[in-house]
């Protein structure tokens, strides 16, 4: 069995591409804090944070960190890359 420890961010790290819906899981003690390049997203406080057909602007930094009055709350933190459609080639081989 896996065991995730508080203060972790699952996935820590995605590329998408534009239009897709990006999940990232908080693994603390509720209630918490989100913020994306360091500008809080008000009124999301759930373990689960929800990006729903994203765009370009919405990569970033994302950090969930413990809502509490601790002198060490806390925190974990994950990259988004969104990649415009135009951005993405494939390749045959």
């Amino acid at each position: 069995m896996n065991t995730v420890s508080l203060g972790t961010l699952y996935p820590e790290h995605q590329v998408v591409l534009t239009g897709s819906d990006v999940y990232f899981v908080c693994y603390a003690a509720l209630p918490v804090i989100w913020s994306r390049n360091a500008i809080v997203l008000h009124n999301e406080t759930n373990l689960v944070l929800n990006l729903v057909n994203v765009t370009e602007l919405d990569s970033g930094d994302y950090i969930c960190e413990e809502d509490t009055e601790a002198e060490h709350p806390v925190s974990a933190s994950g990259q988004l890359l969104v990649a415009g459609k135009s951005d993405v080639s494939i390749v045959v081989r």
